[in-house]
């Protein structure tokens, strides 16, 4: 045989194996199939009920207050796991003594002999997915991931971490409603939460699951955190110390006079941001004030007198009326009807009064009077003579045309949910329009509104006549940085002339300095506002109720925040002035002592420049201390050492500086606090999940658990300010 034979045989022989793997092939394909067909149908259906998967999502943004802090937070509560089949025996036994001393010593709540006998007896059985700890912190599953075994790569060790997030708002605020709470299925659609779920909610991904034998399901392919993008950070216009004070001022009222809810509102002038907003009703069986509903938003109903801006504008921009006209008043009452007599509440009448003393007095007859003859040109005979003067050149249509170019007839748009829109009807479309409407809408009754939607009216006022549409959220973050910011929106330009704008600005202080708030009056600045008293109608039926009101801003001269409080069913006192209008004193002097801007007249620089000692200074947050420095421009001594997050500060160089010292709070145990403003303080001890209880204000004097004590769980702790 040649060459060429044994070339032709090696050929053959590959083409031969070549068909006898196919063949082969073929048959395990046909005889997998003929098994696969064997098996019974709900064998398959274990092995899928085997397999599964769940929708989730990484981490919710958190929201922080105006100021800096966290209102709410997705606090991260980690497990660990482990899967022992995947640890050779080796590593194990060299190893298990050293990791039961670790773990007994780090959290002391077992001896060592009894995490390697749980060790052991996990090891023996061959579980997957033996839990080792859960409810741990971030830093406590970082420390036993250090651990023996643990330390090695996770297709030797076995290591298994999870991490998921519980939902937390700042244990003392009581404006949770406003913030957002979840719903029994865990959804957010209230609140901040709410409004910004979208931005604040994480990204979805599926997590597939895996059946053990013992029956549970457990993750695999578990993401590394880094790996996850998370939902990103409101910054809410809340400011933390504005919504202490609101809300201890309201509840302070409510519980004086018994009341049954009570709602109040900060806004900043120019830029419509809600620095505060807490709603309170009052629990039937306990008698305790929680945030259920939100009122400010959600509650329209007949304002009474605080409505009164709305029809005093109205009036001096028709022409009908000016400021020093005179209206006759009489003995208080106004017969309007046969069927429907108005009435002042100071019994004697006030006579002949001017328009702004109509507005200051808060007379309901001198309203009546002036929306009928000013805006009713109709031959409607009217009960009393004095409403048979006309001088109205236009219909009645005209008096809400004015209303509706104040935009009253229309919801705020706060990014909020449930905001009602106002009950404001024009005349052709108000099935229960009557004779007695028009004077009793001039007086804030037969017609609807929320609160808040009041407070945009005063708001615009002191904003020089333009309405800004309220803003609860400032900016959007990720990682730190600022991804969107929100800007003012103005709803109208203008909302009136400037001259009726200038004249109602000088009767909102009338009121004040010499009308039905001057209980309110302050030496230290100028307030402007309205008081309302209304009675509370079911339907057209009067009841015995009331809601007693303030709305207003200050300083009034040079407007930074307007505020509205409201406070229904008090018992013992019904009147405005008396019940509301003390809570928008309160609110505005605290508010006034620790706003610099507010008080740059009275505080000198230069005196202080020219003192022979600093001011006193105490613990914080090292970014408000430098700011407050450089405002006051006093001299700070830094070191590398004092560039920490929380810093204490001491006076130095004769009283004439201050040094900064680091501050840096052992992990795992009680903060110094003492010294430090609420928010620093409550930002400290929260982050510790510790329940913490207020008393006082100011600063922190007293903290009923001595600093460096080890934090336990559920441990409780008081603060006492002064």
């Amino acid at each position: 045989m040649g060459p060429g034979n044994d070339i032709r045989k090696n050929i053959i022989y590959k083409m031969v194996f070549v068909y006898i793997m196919i063949l082969l092939i073929t048959v395990a394909i046909i005889v997998q199939i003929i098994y696969l067909q064997s098996i019974p149908e709900e064998v398959w259906a274990d092995k899928m009920r085997a397999e599964r998967t769940e929708n989730k999502y990484t981490k919710r943004g958190d929201i922080l207050s105006s100021d800096g802090y966290y209102l709410a937070a997705s606090v991260p509560v980690c497990s660990a796991f482990w899967d022992l089949q995947v640890v050779k025996p080796d590593t194990f036994n060299k190893y298990v003594d050293t990791l039961a001393a670790c773990m007994s010593g780090y959290f002391k709540d077992q001896p060592k002999d009894a995490y390697k006998q749980d060790f052991i007896k996990a090891k023996q059985a061959g579980k997957r997915y033996f839990k080792i700890k859960t409810g741990l912190t971030t830093q406590q599953l970082n420390h036993i991931s250090k651990f023996p075994i643990f330390r090695m790569s996770k297709n030797k060790s076995g290591f298994i971490r999870e991490t998921d997030y519980k939902r937390q708002v700042i244990d003392n605020l009581m404006a949770r409603r406003t913030i957002g709470i979840p719903d029994t299925n865990g959804r957010f659609i209230i609140g901040i939460e709410g409004a910004y779920n979208d931005i604040l909610q994480g990204n979805k991904y599926v997590q597939q699951m895996h059946k053990l034998p013992s029956g549970e399901f457990v993750p695999y392919n578990i993401w590394e955190e880094e790996d996850k993008i998370p939902g990103c950070d409101v910054v809410s216009s809340i400011n933390l110390n504005i919504q202490d004070i609101t809300e201890k001022s309201l509840l302070k009222q409510l519980q004086k006079y018994k009341a049954q809810a009570g709602t109040a509102v900060v806004m900043e002038v120019k830029t419509g941001k809600i620095r505060s907003m807490i709603s309170l009703l009052r629990d039937s069986v306990s008698g305790r004030y929680s945030e259920t509903r939100n009122l400010a938003v959600a509650n329209p109903s007949e304002p009474g007198s605080t409505f009164k801006l709305a029809s005093m504008i109205a009036i001096l921009e028709s022409g009908a009326y000016d400021v020093n006209d005179t209206i006759d008043t009489g003995d208080g009452t106004l017969i309007i009807s046969d069927q429907f007599t108005m009435r002042d509440d100071h019994k004697e009448g006030f006579g002949k009064i001017t328009v702004k003393d109509v507005f200051a007095q808060s007379s309901n007859v001198g309203f009546g009077i002036m929306a009928i003859t000013g805006f009713d040109n109709s031959n409607t005979k009217y009960a009393d003579p004095r409403l048979n003067n006309r001088r109205a050149s236009r219909s009645i249509t005209y008096f809400y045309d004015l209303l509706y170019n104040m935009k009253l007839n229309e919801p705020t748009g706060i990014k909020i949910k449930g905001e009602t829109r106002p009950g404001i009807l024009y005349p052709d479309k108000n099935p229960k329009y009557s004779i007695t409407t028009l004077p009793q809408n001039s007086i804030g009754y037969e017609l609807k509104v929320t609160p808040l939607q009041t407070l945009t009216l005063y708001n615009a006022v002191a904003n020089n006549g333009v309405m800004v549409r309220p803003q609860t959220i400032e900016s959007v973050k990720l990682y730190g940085d600022v991804k969107q910011e929100f800007e003012t929106e103005i709803i109208n330009s203008s909302i009136c002339s400037q001259s009726t704008l200038k004249k109602v600005q000088q009767m909102l202080v009338s009121v004040v300095q010499r009308g039905t708030a001057q209980n309110i009056k302050s030496d230290k600045y100028i307030i402007a506002g309205k008081t309302g008293t209304a009675q509370i109608y079911k339907g057209r039926i009067k009841t015995n109720k009331h809601q007693a009101s303030f709305a207003g801003y200050f300083p009034a001269d040079n407007p930074k925040y307007s505020c509205i409080v409201v406070i229904y069913e008090p018992e013992g006192s019904i009147y405005g002035n008396r019940v509301a209008a003390p809570v928008f004193k309160e609110i505005a002097d605290k508010i006034y002592t620790y706003d610099y801007d507010m008080q740059r007249k009275e505080f000198n620089i230069a005196k202080l420049e020219d003192s022979k000692s600093v001011p006193s200074t105490r613990i914080g947050h090292r970014a408000v201390i430098d700011r407050v420095l450089s405002k006051l421009r006093v001299e700070a001594v830094t070191d590398e050492q004092s560039n920490t997050t929380w810093v204490q500060t001491r006076p130095t160089d004769n009283n004439k500086k201050i040094a900064i010292d680091s501050y840096t709070p052992i992990h795992g145990t009680i903060p110094n606090v003492k010294g430090m403003g609420l928010k620093d303080a409550l930002y400290l001890l929260r982050s510790l999940d510790l329940s913490v209880k207020v008393i006082g204000h100011g600063v922190v004097k007293r903290q009923s658990i001595p600093p460096d004590t080890q934090v336990k769980k559920g441990m409780n702790i008081t603060i006492e300010l002064g």
